[in-house]
């Protein structure tokens, strides 16, 4: 036999009372249905048939009417009781005598007419207050959870509400939980009720509401882990033991030990809810409950629900950090852990997992949890954190590797706060022959912001988008300029510079003709579209805007005709932003997709100027050649930028507050510089030809 005896959801954040109050109403009930027979259950059992016989031996004594109805419908016992009758009329028997054995005849009756919790008589509490489903009755519905057919059935009721009821009440709250215990109560007297709908045996016990509490723990902590207890007989042995499994295996386990309960001490006038029916009904039950629960997001709009400004810790992270802070990492890991089971991407638990591993000297099993936390905080826009726990990274652990996309926006930040050292680290990461994912975009990016940093690395990244076979010849002209710039500026850089620690690999220089002169651009060429070799370069950030006004670069090639989709911004989410294109259903896009933000004010769309914001998905990419720029544009004629940013300034404010947060959650090059791409202040086009060919570099 296998049963569940406990879990790793042992931290409550408050008081369980409902739990408390049910169980305590459930060993009352048990004792109050037994209060008639004694607690050791040791009361002499009488069948209502001897009952019967003693009246019969006795008929001058005055019988209950419920002794007499045994008769009704059998003619040989109503026959024996017409000659009784008969008889009890030339009886003499004196008034004491008489007096002592009414009394007998009396205690007699009530003991048959109670019965035993196995074979219950009329007045037993399971034929009162037991739900019958041959003669339903509203108060046997409410009742019939508290009475239990023995000490081992209330044991076993109470150590599975034991196990699921304070963990639910504590995600839930006392309403919703209460509410979770009717509902299960109710599914498992309807599964019995639908399975049988003539039996005669009471159904009574706290298996089914147990059962369901059971399947809503095991939908809502899924990921947790439960504690068997198993138990084996064989060669006359008695085995036992212990073992751990996902919290959704006590379904199958439960329903699995209710059949073998109800097979080996099983009753048909007696239902205790371990049967098939109550079981699965109640099971079913409390799983979809929390099932919908979770799809309502419950917990978090009301339960949890805390007020503006509000942190509130799960109390298995506050105790990994009072554990940490008093030397205990191991603990501190250990209760960090369980949480990550249940959120992988808790950013509380990930940092207290990296902390007590960094203190316990043991800073490369830590890594993994650091990189994750760096990854979702650089999702979410959160730069500064990101940029904050890359630098303690890579002092302990130097060669660390993470996601090209994640160190590129990383970078700029680290400038931002001083850690030049982590930024050139980040940035050697990226031109490293090992990363053999480096697309000609980012490589072009990466050597954009090490031109100041670290020239060489600049170098090897130029060098590194200059390998694909098939660039396209205008492009390369480019890179070859900005090839030939890095390797002057390389040799103008101090000894002590170049050999800073951890230098990248060594890339073989590009030897190529030198280019034919070229005619000099017309002035209208020079405003479509600068070279490399003529472009500063300027690192961007979302705090300095005044840092920002150099001309974004080119797309990575020239690209065909752009690709324009309409789109209203709805919501912007902490992973992506919240698009409807085209008039559908919402639609979410990663703050990742987004590689450069094209803004300009435009006439000609409408009566008025309209601000027209291009989110360019492709900008960095030169994987094909045939395709054209991909573009979702948003105009500020559809949307209303406060609702989506909040606050009570101005509308102008609003979308420049709007534009920052575009550019900084995604990191994305501004168009067509930092200060324009912000509305400080907006450029202005004539008509959207014009904003196309100099903002988004197409043909008029």
């Amino acid at each position: 036999m296998i049963l569940p005896i406990g879990h790793d959801q042992t931290t409550l954040e408050r008081l369980p009372w409902v739990s408390l109050a049910l169980a305590a109403v459930i060993v009352a009930g048990f004792f109050a249905a037994r209060g008639g027979v004694g607690i050791a259950s040791d009361a002499p059992e009488v069948k209502l048939d001897s009952a019967l016989e003693v009246w019969l031996s006795h008929p001058y004594l005055e019988p209950d009417p419920a002794l007499l109805a045994l008769a009704r419908g059998d003619e040989a016992s109503e026959a024996r009781v017409a000659q009784a009758r008969d008889a009890a009329a030339r009886a003499h028997v004196d008034g004491a005598t008489l007096l002592r054995e009414q009394a007998e005849l009396d205690d007699v009756t009530r003991l048959a007419l109670r019965g035993s919790d196995a074979e219950p008589g009329p007045d037993h509490p399971f034929r009162r207050f037991g739900w019958i489903p041959a003669a339903p009755r509203a108060l046997g519905l409410v009742a019939y959870p508290f009475m239990h057919v023995g000490y081992a059935h209330l044991c076993l009721a109470l150590l599975l509400f034991g196990l699921a009821g304070p963990a639910l009440e504590d995600v839930f709250g006392g309403w919703i939980f209460a509410a979770l215990c009717v509902g299960s109560a109710g599914a498992s007297a309807a599964g019995y009720w639908l399975a049988e709908p003539t039996a005669d045996a009471p159904l009574v016990g706290a298996s089914g509401l147990a059962a369901g509490l059971l399947g809503a723990f095991a939908v809502r902590h899924a990921r947790g882990q439960v504690r068997f207890a198993w138990i084996t007989l064989a060669r006359m042995r008695l085995s036992t033991g212990t073992f751990s499994a996902p919290a959704w295996i006590a379904l199958p386990v439960w329903l699995g030990a209710s059949a073998a309960l109800h097979f080996l001490f099983g009753d048909a006038r007696v239902e205790t809810g371990e049967s098939l029916a109550p079981s699965l009904s109640a099971l079913v039950f409390g799983a979809a409950a929390a099932f919908g629960l979770g799809a309502l997001r419950v917990e978090e709009r009301w339960v949890r629900a805390e007020p503006s400004g509000a942190v509130k810790l799960d109390p298995r992270i506050q105790r990994a950090l009072d554990a940490h802070a008093h030397g205990a990492h191991d603990q501190a890991i250990s209760l960090a852990t369980s949480v990550l089971r249940e959120r992988p991407d808790d950013p509380d638990a990930l940092l207290a997992v990296w902390s007590a591993e960094l203190a316990a000297g043991r800073e490369a099993e830590g890594a993994a949890a650091a990189k994750r936390l760096i990854e979702i905080h650089a999702r979410h826009g959160q730069l500064a954190a990101a940029a904050r726990l890359y630098a303690e990274l890579v002092r302990v652990l130097p060669e660390v590797k993470l996601d090209t996309t994640v160190l590129l926006r990383v970078v700029p930040e680290l400038v931002v706060q001083a850690r030049r050292e982590a930024a050139i680290t980040a940035l050697r990461a990226v031109v490293s022959p090992d990363n053999r994912t480096l697309t000609v975009g980012q490589a072009v990016r990466a050597a954009e912001l090490a031109v100041e940093l670290d020239p060489p690395c600049a170098l090897a990244a130029a060098r590194r988008a200059l390998a694909p076979a098939d660039l396209a010849p205008e492009r390369r002209e480019k890179l070859l300029s900005l090839v030939r710039e890095l390797e002057a500026k390389v040799c103008e850089v101090p000894t002590e510079v170049q050999h800073s620690p951890a230098p990248p690999a060594p890339v073989a220089p590009v030897h190529v003709p030198a280019p034919e002169p070229e005619p000099a651009p017309a002035p209208a060429q020079q405003l479509e579209r600068a070279s490399y070799a003529e472009m500063p370069t300027v690192i961007y950030t979302a705090s300095a805007p005044d840092a920002v006004a150099a001309p974004a670069p080119a797309p990575a090639q020239d690209p065909g005709p752009a690709k324009i989709v309409s789109a209203v911004p709805v919501e912007l989410d902490p992973a992506g932003l919240q698009l409807r294109i085209d008039g559908a259903a919402p639609t979410l896009l990663v703050w990742e997709r987004i590689q450069a933000v094209g803004v300009g004010l435009v006439s000609g769309l409408g009566a008025k100027p309209v601000v027209v914001i291009d989110l360019a998905l492709n900008w960095a990419e030169t994987e094909s050649h045939s395709g054209g720029l991909e573009v979702l544009r948003l105009r500020s004629d559809s949307f209303r930028a406060r609702a989506l940013v909040g606050g009570d300034g101005s509308a102008l404010e609003a979308l420049r507050a709007l534009l920052a947060q575009l550019l900084a959650r995604s990191g994305a090059v501004p168009l067509p510089d930092g200060g324009a791409a912000r509305g400080l202040p907006f450029r202005e086009f004539p008509d959207p030809s014009s904003y196309e060919r100099e903002v988004l570099h197409q043909a008029g």
